[in-house]
């Protein structure tokens, strides 16, 4: 029998991590609605990306391409064969729809919130971007956690880090090359997070 995408050890924390991100996006979405500036929030996240040596800059804009839908394919491609190879074929099927149903979220999100950003007024909130490079992140760990640390007490750490730490990066660039609000990227690695989480709860009940 295939290896559950989640595995038991993890559901726990994974309820937790869906249901808090899931509350984040619905504040935020709720407190920005509409608008088109930044706000408080907006203000001091963006005064500590400042202090970020590497938030501008060519690494900044190499963050940002990653979001590129020629990138984005191959990456979810390549994690989906990882996962084939390695005897993860539920992973492999949330490795693809992670992702894919991230862009669908913060697509549909995007109009419902309003809010904008720029001189040309785009829908802002929350960041697709973010929200791709953070189900990648996501997905990827599911992976990396199943296959190095089974049965670890420390897998739900693990993979918390990783994929907090690409969701972290990647909206500090964003922000920082001025393609949108710091809760714009909080939201998008929020809805990232919440979604591949309940992808990979679905996967494994329709798996079963």
């Amino acid at each position: 029998m295939p290896r559950p995408a989640l595995r038991p050890s993890l559901r726990p924390a994974a309820r937790l991590a869906t249901a808090a991100c899931t509350a984040v996006v619905a504040v935020l979405g709720t407190r920005y609605a509409g608008g088109t500036g930044p706000g408080r929030l907006d203000d001091g996240l963006s005064t500590v990306v400042e202090r970020v040596p590497a938030g501008r800059g060519g690494l900044a804009w190499r963050v940002f391409s990653v979001g590129d839908p020629a990138r984005a394919v191959a990456l979810t491609a390549g994690l989906a064969a990882a996962g084939l190879l390695l005897g993860r074929p539920r992973l492999a099927v949330v490795a693809v729809a992670g992702p894919v149903l991230t862009g669908v979220a913060t697509s549909v999100l995007k109009p419902v919130v309003g809010r904008r950003f720029g001189r040309r007024g785009e829908h802002a909130f929350p960041s697709g971007h973010t929200g791709l490079a953070t189900a990648l992140a996501a997905a990827g760990m599911l992976l990396l956690v199943d296959v190095v640390a089974p049965r670890r007490p420390w897998d739900a750490v693990a993979l918390a880090a990783g994929t907090l730490a690409v969701g972290a990066g990647t909206g500090t660039a964003l922000t920082a090359i001025e393609v949108h609000y710091p809760t714009d990227t909080v939201g998008g690695a929020a809805t990232a997070v919440a979604v591949v989480l309940t992808t990979a709860r679905i996967v494994d009940a329709i798996a079963r």
